[in-house]
């Protein structure tokens, strides 16, 4: 290759890179919007504030666990406990200490919309092993976050009979929401 076709190459090369890197970085960000929607710290900003259960020892507000003095939910026993923590903005973790068969517990997370649009709650990831029964909802009728608002997601857990008696288990609850085109009524 002569010269003058090396700088003809290297203009050409050079001229295509400014509309390569405005494409690129259109691509990125349309395509974080998309996680943006299902949690994680994103423009909408949607996040978890608080977690915490009915039966972790500790009285964590009194209009959800009042009662929570360790003794398992439903039993006159104290035997498994079942602890909650917040570990990223769209994530929390919950660990099962002591299981035994027909266990259950209760999951309060609080989640709250620090973002500048509504937004309508879709049901969370959850990712549990196959011996825990795990169903989750909005403790509120209205499924639309407006922003600086925040709601309580209600998670229930439950030890099928095909559970090891006395073992750990261990789940996340990842939150998501989309864009909302309208509120409640």
């Amino acid at each position: 290759m002569t010269r003058g076709n090396v700088r003809r190459v290297a203009r050409a090369v050079a001229g295509a890179l400014p509309g390569l890197g405005l494409a690129l970085g259109g691509f990125a960000l349309s395509s974080s919007d998309m996680g943006w929607a299902h949690g994680g710290t994103s423009r909408y900003g949607v996040k978890y504030v608080a977690a915490f259960t009915d039966d972790d020892g500790h009285v964590d507000s009194n209009s959800k666990d009042p009662h929570d003095g360790g003794t398992d939910p439903g039993y006159s026993k104290n035997v498994a406990t079942c602890y909650a923590h917040v570990i990223k903005s769209d994530t929390v973790q919950v660990t099962i200490r002591n299981a035994y068969p027909g266990y259950s517990c209760t999951i309060w997370s609080r989640i709250q919309n620090v973002g500048n649009k509504s937004l309508k709650y879709k049901t969370p990831t959850i990712t549990s092993p196959s011996v825990l029964t795990v169903s989750s909802s909005l403790a509120s009728a209205c499924n639309v976050l407006k922003p600086s608002n925040k709601v309580y997601q209600r998670t229930v857990v439950h030890v099928e009979q095909s559970a090891n008696q006395g073992a750990s288990y261990q789940f996340l609850i990842k939150t998501r929401f989309e864009e909302a085109n309208h509120g409640c009524k």
